[in-house]
């Protein structure tokens, strides 16, 4: 995989949970179970995800875990815009996608 992240990788859901719990206990077992190593403080965030540095068979690799919420957000965003795109073709009538 061009992630660096091995084929059979598997429990992103319970990174999720961790971040989410903001448990060290839980940050504990991910970095047991999922990688050599995960650290807690994000790198860096941006509006849809943050990003934490992981080890994983000594490869050092960027973890993005999106914000909590962010999909119940979206579909209000995504509704916005389809409203948006519906006004301008009414107001242009010769506007195309």
């Amino acid at each position: 995989r061009a992630d660096g992240a091995p084929e059979d990788f598997a429990g992103r859901a319970d990174v999720r949970s961790a971040v989410d719990a903001d448990d060290e206990s839980s940050f504990t077992a991910i970095d047991r179970r999922l990688f050599d190593s995960f650290d807690r403080e994000p790198i860096a965030s941006a509006s849809l995800a943050q990003v934490h540095v992981a080890y994983l068979d000594g490869v050092k690799l960027a973890v993005k875990i999106q914000h909590r919420g962010l999909r119940e957000s979206s579909v209000g965003d995504l509704e916005l815009c389809a409203l948006a795109v519906r006004v301008v073709a009414r107001l242009f009538p010769d506007f195309r996608l």
